[in-house]
């Protein structure tokens, strides 16, 4: 905590350059850093429009991964912008944790593992609605239950589209992203609303700190055929909110669906006030706020 509160007073500071200089020293020292400081680096190469910055990143998680069908996907999400850098000398600290009194694997990052070799092996490429049931599916397995926004929660989601059609720069934002599973449902639904507006092609924007979900839900998007109606941005939601005005203007916003944390939802909506990015009858949505 301490490591990631440093490099993002840099960052915040308007010293970039800071936060990646004392990254680099930390690795030099062989110390492993923690997810949200590569959220922030790579949320720092996208605002600098530094391709190489990112994608060196995820070249560092696939060099590092504890889980090969995760390597799969960092490389996937590095391309080939990364390719002829030198390897990277520094590593992130995955979760590995194990179920007491056995060898089993639990953390976090297995069950996305799981999740992506699962996908690989039933989902249909190209198909929102078959992934999206994929997805559904896989978490219905033992040890394997992931927190998406299936069932009642999903209808709401499509009930607020529906009311309030979206307008040619108008966009819905995603607080929270983790697998892209409402990323992915919003995508669709917007794409299926929209051919009023055929020209127009990003339709959702999310937000996401951690990094792991983050390359994991650009793969999921890919895979459904939507990576060009939606964007996964990396970083702290307060930080990338700046980025939306800068991308899309005021009034942008049509629907805020917030699913990240519950003691941010006031202050991430009071910013998206502040900053004027909510445009006139925009829908929100939050989950988990009792």
């Amino acid at each position: 905590d301490t490591a990631h509160a440093f490099a993002w007073s840099a960052w915040v500071t308007a010293r970039p350059d800071l936060a990646w200089d004392v990254f680099r020293a930390w690795a030099s020292q062989g110390m492993i850093v923690d997810a949200a400081t590569v959220g922030l680096l790579m949320m720092d190469g996208l605002y600098r429009r530094d391709v190489e910055a990112e994608a060196g990143l995820c070249r560092m998680l696939e060099m590092c991964s504890a889980f090969p069908e995760l390597a799969d996907v960092f490389a996937w999400c590095a391309g080939p912008y990364a390719s002829h850098r030198p390897l990277p000398d520094y590593a992130m600290r995955f979760d590995t944790r194990t179920c007491v009194g056995s060898a089993v694997v639990r953390g976090s990052h297995a069950k996305l593992s799981r999740l992506v070799t699962e996908m690989r092996l039933t989902a249909e490429v190209g198909e929102p609605a078959a992934v999206l049931d994929a997805i559904r599916r896989h978490s219905y397995g033992e040890g394997q239950w992931l927190k998406v926004a299936g069932g009642g929660k999903a209808n709401l989601i499509e009930e607020v589209l529906r009311s309030r059609p979206a307008e040619p720069t108008e966009v819905a934002v995603e607080f929270g992203v983790f697998v892209g599973y409402t990323t992915i449902r919003i995508a669709q639904r917007a794409c299926e609303d929209a051919k009023a507006f055929p020209l127009r092609m990003l339709h959702i924007v999310g937000l996401e700190v951690e990094p792991v979900h983050v390359c994991v839900a650009r793969w999921m998007l890919d895979l459904a055929g939507l990576s060009g109606a939606a964007e996964v941005w990396p970083g702290i939601a307060h930080d990338s909110l700046l980025r939306l005005g800068d991308e899309f203007g005021q009034r942008s916003a049509r629907l805020c669906f917030m699913d990240h944390r519950g003691t941010k939802f006031h202050e991430d909506l009071s910013r998206l006030e502040d900053q004027e990015l909510l445009a006139k009858g925009a829908g929100g949505i939050a989950d988990n706020v009792l």
